[in-house]
């Protein structure tokens, strides 16, 4: 059964080497509770739109990739996305449809070109308000705002 999440949240930054993101969502029928992703084979993913924001000074590259839990599987390559500095990509559901058995889980990394560049996707059914923050670089938070 494919299960559709109306928050998930990616957020990132880096310095001169790539930081791999930390993912956040909010299932559809709705509490305030956050889960964490990954949590391999426990759901199947689906991506609705994202938005890419890059409010750092160098070109910062997202790529996101589905890793399995069983041995042997393939690494899938599903996204990679370049943002100039100060300019934001947005995807809509025409643009980007990810879904994922529930053996695989998503990876994220962002990498910079140059300079220091902080990305952050968000994607919400209907709306490319950003809901919810983060950070890698401190291991990971819970998400705020509302949902």
């Amino acid at each position: 059964m494919v299960k559709d999440y109306d928050l998930f949240v990616l957020e990132g930054s880096l310095g001169t080497t790539a930081a791999p993101l930390t993912y956040y969502g909010q299932n559809i029928p709705g509490t305030s509770t956050p889960w964490t992703v990954p949590t391999p084979g426990s759901f199947v993913q689906k991506i609705h739109k994202m938005a890419l924001t890059n409010t750092g000074t160098g070109t910062a590259t997202i790529t996101l990739t589905g890793a399995s839990t069983v041995s042997g599987n393939p690494t899938l390559t599903l996204l990679q996305v370049s943002v100039a500095a100060g300019a934001t990509v947005t995807l809509s559901e025409e643009d980007i449809s990810i879904i994922l058995p529930e053996s695989y889980y998503l990876q994220g990394v962002i990498s910079a070109g140059s300079g220091y560049a902080v990305v952050q996707a968000y994607f919400i059914p209907g709306s490319s308000a950003p809901v919810g923050t983060g950070s890698s670089a401190s291991g990971g938070t819970t998400p705020t705002g509302a949902v």
